[in-house]
């Protein structure tokens, strides 16, 4: 018997990504930041949320995308946040778009035989496919 998981599909530059539901708290849509000197490229600064102060980290940034489209092409009333819960602790995801909530029997990923890293800060497990386009699952984000 397949196991069927829930993944949020969301856009980065062209690319397409995967996050199981149970690693997201919330998705917001973008909202005023409180910037940081001196923190690194991919945190664009605080937001608050439920009484704490959390990074708000920009994917771009994170995981080298950033010259794959032109950024005026996405409008910012389309950017989103997803409010991460990873391992080890809370933040923010900036994403261009939200695509869709979807269900993906694990017979559908096709799973990587060997460790694929999309960047320093991102494991994944595979690849599946939505719409005639192929989609990276993430397994992992992480900040440090």
């Amino acid at each position: 018997m397949s196991t069927v998981r829930d993944f949020i599909i969301f856009t980065v530059d062209t690319r397409l990504y995967a996050l199981p539901v149970d690693q997201v708290e919330r998705i917001n849509t973008l909202c005023e930041l409180t910037l940081l000197s001196n923190a690194p490229s991919y945190v664009e600064g605080l937001i608050s949320y439920q009484n704490h102060a959390i990074k708000v980290i920009n994917l771009h940034n994170l995981i080298g995308t950033h010259n794959l489209c032109d950024p005026s092409d996405i409008k910012i009333a389309t950017k989103k946040m997803i409010i991460y819960k990873g391992n080890e602790d809370l933040f923010a995801l900036q994403v261009d778009t939200i695509e869709d909530i979807v269900q993906v029997e694990n017979q559908a990923i096709k799973h990587y035989s060997n460790d694929v890293k999309v960047s320093p800060f991102m494991d994944t497990e595979g690849i599946l496919e939505y719409k005639k386009r192929l989609v990276i699952v993430v397994k992992s984000i992480r900040i440090n």
